[in-house]
């Protein structure tokens, strides 16, 4: 910096510290450093710490902890009038009415009174959602066999799944059971009765509503295919063509590259009557051929990559519940000339 440079910044030194920037996160200088330093304390703690892993307090346990305000908020965050009773039993596990009954007959309480649990509603919730998805499902997916319809219904009530969407909802704080945190078990039956008090409280519309925006969105962007996967896609293709009186895919070698190498790659088609059904790479001639009977068959259900937009907009009031799906053995296109189209657009 040359001398001149200099001058001037220290003579308008002054000036420039009347027009400092001024933080606006409302944040103290002191912060960064009492954060830092509790930090270093906890590690401290946890390196020298021999005993059972520590399990975090449950929200109930702070002072400013209010049951019944969390339980309404937590019914006006679903966007639902739900019954606060009804509510309530929803959230009630079976483990928390046997753990209190224990706590009470210790001090000499011999018949305790409680109110009832949400096994009911969870049973109930279960099997709304399972009619529901499934339903739903055969119009989204109008030529997916019935046994892909059932694979995909069953992994969106997996436990897991259900566990994940009633976590992010925010159940686990407002959860009356024995357990915490809270089992992946818990959240999923917890879920289940949420639905039910939403049905008997707005109504099995609403219900429907509830879990179509909630539920069924697991499925955008996801690949249908690699959720009902087929081991041995040939022999339900072969069954298929014969549906349709037409011969078994004959399979060509059509591209090769770095053959014999650890790189190689070789691409099949499967011709029909001299016409080429689909195509597939793999590593191997077999590999490339179950590849290309797999791209065959999404191509027929209609899953394949341009149709992975899940539609999220059919009226659930118009949604059959009886129609199935053909299934897998009895599955042919001539089925679906005309029957797809009028049902996604009765629904639409």
């Amino acid at each position: 910096m040359s001398i001149f440079l200099r001058q001037v910044i220290v003579a308008a030194s002054p000036q420039l510290h009347r027009y400092q920037a001024v933080s606006c996160r409302n944040t103290h200088s002191w912060l960064r450093a009492t954060l830092q330093l509790l930090k270093r304390r906890k590690d401290k703690q946890d390196f020298f710490y021999k005993g059972p892993p520590r399990v975090p307090n449950h929200r109930n346990t702070y002072l400013e902890w209010n049951y019944a305000s969390e339980v309404y908020s937590f019914g006006k965050r679903l966007g639902e009038n739900l019954d606060g009773d009804l509510l309530r039993q929803a959230l009630i596990d079976r483990s928390y009415i046997l753990q209190e009954t224990d706590k009470l007959k210790a001090v000499g309480i011999e018949d305790p009174k409680f109110g009832q649990d949400n096994s009911e509603m969870a049973n109930e919730g279960e099997n709304l959602m399972s009619d529901f998805i499934i339903s739903y499902l055969r119009v989204a997916f109008p030529r997916l066999p019935e046994e892909g319809i059932c694979a995909i219904r069953d992994h969106l009530m997996e436990e897991e799944t259900l566990a994940e969407i009633a976590n992010l909802l925010g159940t686990s704080e407002i959860i009356m059971c024995k357990d915490h945190p809270v089992e992946n078990g818990t959240l999923a039956k917890t879920l289940k009765a949420v639905v039910a008090c939403v049905s008997r409280s707005s109504g099995l519309s609403r219900a429907k509503l509830f879990i179509r925006d909630l539920i069924l969105p697991k499925l955008a962007g996801k690949d249908v295919s690699s959720i009902w996967w087929l081991e041995d896609p040939l022999t339900p293709l072969k069954t298929i063509l014969k549906n349709e009186g037409r011969p078994d895919p004959e399979p060509r070698l059509i591209g090769e590259s770095a053959k014999n190498t650890m790189f190689a790659n070789f691409r099949v088609g499967l011709y029909v009557n001299k016409e080429l059904l689909s195509t597939g790479s793999g590593e191997t001639i077999s590999t490339a051929c179950e590849i290309a009977a797999h791209n065959a068959l999404r191509s027929m259900f209609g899953i394949t990559e341009k149709d992975r937009a899940f539609p999220l907009y059919f009226d659930v009031d118009k949604i059959p519940s009886s129609s199935k799906n053909p299934s897998l053995v009895n599955w042919s296109s001539k089925l679906f000339s005309q029957q797809d189209t009028k049902r996604i657009a009765s629904s639409a």
